[in-house]
């Protein structure tokens, strides 16, 4: 259940704005507007994890990056880490967020302590929790892309649960919902 929302959210957060960023000019689809508000609702009420289910194509890359910044921006989280299932999906993530906050790649394991977003695969989780276990955070969003890959027992699935578990918020996407096999990690 959604709980209905007298004040938008939007206008909630920039109520409460910490920090000013530079946002791209984009008119939202429909959809995205409906669902980053009813995100945004639900995170604020305590919950901590949304699935975002979109045909490829649909725009979840644009729902997802304008989504944490209302949530970074706001105050909420101080910190994105996106997680991948390739090399060129995590360059559609960090051009995303170009000119907006810093974002990396982490090359070689290293992610600045002056970048806000953190890009990595599924196979190089274990780079970002040994960064994060080295920063300070009041809290960060996760954001599983093409989540359906997370198998729980698999590998991939043990970088979501790992990650999972210390965000603050989650948001998994996703264009490609079922499986044949197992449970997708986070999702009971």
């Amino acid at each position: 259940h959604v709980a209905k929302v007298v004040i938008s959210v939007k206008d909630q957060l920039s109520m409460k704005t910490s920090q000013k960023i530079n946002r791209p000019s984009v008119t939202l689809r429909e959809w995205q507007l409906d669902a980053s508000q009813k995100c945004l609702g639900q995170f604020a009420s305590g919950k901590r994890v949304w699935v975002q289910e979109t045909v490829t194509g649909g725009g979840k890359t644009v729902f997802g990056r304008e989504t944490a910044l209302d949530m970074y921006e706001s105050g909420m989280i101080d910190l994105i880490i996106i997680l991948v299932p390739s090399l060129g999906i995590q360059t559609g993530w960090l051009n995303a967020f170009r000119g907006s906050l810093n974002a990396t790649a982490g090359v070689n394991g290293n992610y600045q302590d002056d970048t806000q977003v953190w890009v990595g695969t599924y196979a190089g989780y274990k780079s970002l929790c040994n960064a994060l276990s080295l920063r300070m955070t009041k809290g960060f969003l996760l954001i599983a892309d093409e989540y359906h890959h997370a198998e729980r027992e698999a590998f991939w699935g043990q970088g979501v649960n790992t990650l999972g578990k210390a965000a603050a918020h989650v948001l998994m996407l996703s264009g490609t919902p079922w499986r044949t096999k197992g449970t997708i990690a986070l999702l009971e």
